[in-house]
């Protein structure tokens, strides 16, 4: 492809904003791409710094890509209006062959909710202009996930990996309906990671332990 739109189509919960704390493309060789290799890269709304004008506001656009993911400093991280259908275009000179792309949601304890929840990837093999009116007309890739909320801690690299093989992706889209349309009406919990808080054990007063966890769909 030559140019890639990420639609940001919810988050998990937050009214004013959403963001991410990182994103890495990875080429079929699987190595990074140098994202300053593109041509154009950009955000509308570009970040919560440049649409307040606020100068000490550092969750700026430019953290995606700075290499600080595993992180719950929100310092490096990037956040932006929810309410203005935010979106990330990245544009390249040639042909880039993309095998992956990795997300760190957004991570910061308190803020959780901040994280991007809905995502729409658009690839555009032609480097035609992408926007919501010529998507069908164009019949460009298009495809839609649902991204793991970020777990507050930085003692393990959490990021998503997104494989970009069109029938790998074609079956992310498929879970995406069903979970979209169903979640309202699944009374068992839900989701990607489930964590399993210990809060006491049977009197000793340094070990807890398990033998053995069970989990049935």
């Amino acid at each position: 492809f030559k140019k890639i739109r990420i639609n940001i189509l919810s988050n998990y919960g937050n009214q004013l904003s959403v963001g991410l704390t990182g994103i890495n493309f990875i080429d079929n060789n699987l190595q990074k791409i140098n994202i300053e290799s593109a041509i154009a890269i950009g955000a509308l709304p570009k970040d919560l710094r440049t649409v307040y004008e606020n100068e000490n506001d550092f969750r700026i656009f430019e953290n995606l890509f700075n290499g600080e993911n595993n992180t719950i400093d929100e310092n490096n991280m990037w956040l932006t209006l929810i309410s203005h259908e935010p979106h990330i275009e990245i544009c390249f000179d040639d042909y880039i062959n993309l095998s992956k792309i990795e997300i760190w949601n957004y991570n910061e304890p308190n803020s959780l909710d901040n994280g991007v929840k809905e995502l729409e990837f658009i690839f555009d093999d032609g480097g035609l202009g992408i926007n919501q009116d010529n998507v069908e007309n164009l019949n460009l890739k298009k495809f839609n996930i649902i991204l793991w909320k970020g777990l507050g801690i930085d003692y393990f690299n959490y990021y998503q990996t997104i494989k970009c093989d069109e029938k790998y992706l074609t079956k992310l889209s498929n879970k995406y309906d069903i979970l979209k349309n169903n979640i309202d009406s699944i009374k068992l919990p839900i989701g990607f990671i489930f964590k399993i808080v210990f809060i006491s054990n049977y009197g000793d007063e340094k070990i807890i332990s398990l033998k053995k966890i069970e989990i049935f769909n």
